[in-house]
């Protein structure tokens, strides 16, 4: 992205998207994978130039986070969705 090659970008998120469901559908406790998920999520919905698209990243992302700041308490989540829920408003 950085090297303007946005559809790249695009590209290689999407595959990393994808990578991260197939390794936390196969191994769903796994909590740094979930956040591995979510932070995928969040990278495709800074990639993506149309906004309703971006805003729907963001948005897994953010259910992501809130599923595992529930089931762990770990304040850094509830801060990633403070800060995302910026970019969605």
């Amino acid at each position: 992205q950085a090297l303007g090659q946005v559809d790249k970008a695009l590209e290689f998120f999407e595959l990393e998207v994808e990578l991260f469901k197939q390794l936390y559908d196969s191994n769903p406790k796994n909590v740094q994978l979930k956040n591995g998920l979510a932070i995928s999520y969040y990278k495709l919905g800074g990639i993506y130039q149309d906004e309703i698209q971006a805003k729907l990243q963001y948005q897994t992302a953010i259910n992501l986070w809130q599923e595992l700041y529930d089931l762990t308490g770990i304040k850094t989540y509830k801060d990633y969705i403070e800060q995302v829920k910026l970019l969605v408003n």
